[in-house]
């Protein structure tokens, strides 16, 4: 059996209002690309107590090409688990509650025509509520996936994890612009919530006792992808949540990873010695930014998303000369968005 040549892989948890919408969107768009049965879709379900097998089996029913799978598993597992049973030949990652736009499926079309000459994986974002994005899009050959190891068990960060990774082996490209949305601004488009993104998200899948699980699990597997310092997750982290409850769970989250790397578990890759890898990966990604006309969009989708470390980057003149060209460029047209830290 040939294989397909995409397969979009997809993780759920609690999510059946959102697969209702996101997934009938990601067949229509897929579809008016011309891609007609040239892909698969890999949900893996983490074993959700809503009613979200039963939508993922009506559209296993419904879509010869939708594969579902489900057990209970954290974040970058599911990831693993449905890359490890797709067959396309390149794969694209994707929340269930992303919401692609039109230029997803032009893009698709661009960077599968010019992967053979590429060969390297690509971040876009998904927008979250008007300044806030997420690189929720990534794009990459099957081949270079597995030969960095796939995404490991963690329940968040794992996409910077795998990241890191390819950066490592100088295979990775941002395209600064919006391919999808978060399906929450798309029903309701609204100003930038008062509390950090990072609460907002986790409440949406939990409260109570189970908050505080989740919250635990996540600062571990951040430690784990950013390869924190405990002065470092104190500055560019902890610094950044406003609840007291949230910097104290920060704080026990860290100190377990620390105890886990003096055990030798897990393996930490720390690209510069200096800095955590966020800055690693943000200048790496500046400095190896693509233009949406590279495959057949309009320039006039791009939109570079700043943060704190990105300002520190620009201030402190150490980008390399094209990449600094590019963001003044960007900054000129208005183009530079300030997600604030």
């Amino acid at each position: 059996m040939n294989s397909p040549a995409i397969s979009f892989l997809i993780t759920n948890r609690d999510g059946a209002r959102q697969l209702e919408r996101t997934l009938p969107r990601l067949v229509d768009v897929v579809g008016e690309s011309t891609f007609r049965a040239d892909y698969e879709v890999v949900v893996v379900d983490a074993a959700s107590s809503d009613d979200s097998l039963e939508v993922l089996a009506r559209f296993e029913r419904t879509f010869a090409n939708v594969i579902v799978h489900s057990e209970p598993c954290s974040r970058g597992r599911g990831r693993q688990l449905a890359f490890e049973r797709s067959r396309g030949r390149h794969v694209a990652v994707l929340d269930s509650d992303t919401f692609v736009r039109p230029e997803y499926g032009a893009f698709l079309r661009g960077y599968l025509a010019a992967s053979a000459r590429r060969g390297a994986a690509i971040v876009a974002y998904e927008e979250i509520d008007g300044r806030n994005a997420n690189m929720t899009c990534t794009f990459a050959p099957r081949d270079l996936v597995a030969s960095v190891g796939g995404w490991r068990d963690l329940w968040g960060a794992e996409d910077v994890d795998l990241w890191v990774r390819l950066i490592r082996e100088q295979r990775l490209e941002l395209l600064p612009a919006c391919l999808a949305d978060d399906l929450d601004h798309v029903l309701a488009p609204s100003t930038p919530p008062s509390e950090d993104l990072r609460t907002v998200r986790e409440r949406r899948y939990a409260s109570g006792l189970a908050y505080y699980r989740r919250w635990l699990r996540s600062t571990y597997s951040r430690y784990v992808a950013y390869a924190y310092s405990f002065p470092e997750k104190i500055r560019y982290d902890w610094a950044r949540q406003p609840r007291w409850k949230n910097r104290g769970m920060d704080l026990v989250g860290s100190a377990l990873a620390r105890v886990r790397f003096y055990l030798g578990h897990p393996t930490v890759l720390r690209l510069e010695p200096a800095y955590h890898n966020g800055f690693a990966l943000y200048r790496y990604l500046l400095e190896h930014a693509l233009r949406p006309s590279e495959f057949g969009l309009d320039d006039r989708i791009l939109e570079l998303r700043t943060n704190r470390i990105v300002r520190e980057y620009v201030a402190s003149r150490t980008l390399t000369a094209p990449a600094l060209a590019f963001y003044e460029e960007l900054a000129r047209a208005g183009r530079v968005i300030d997600a604030g830290d």
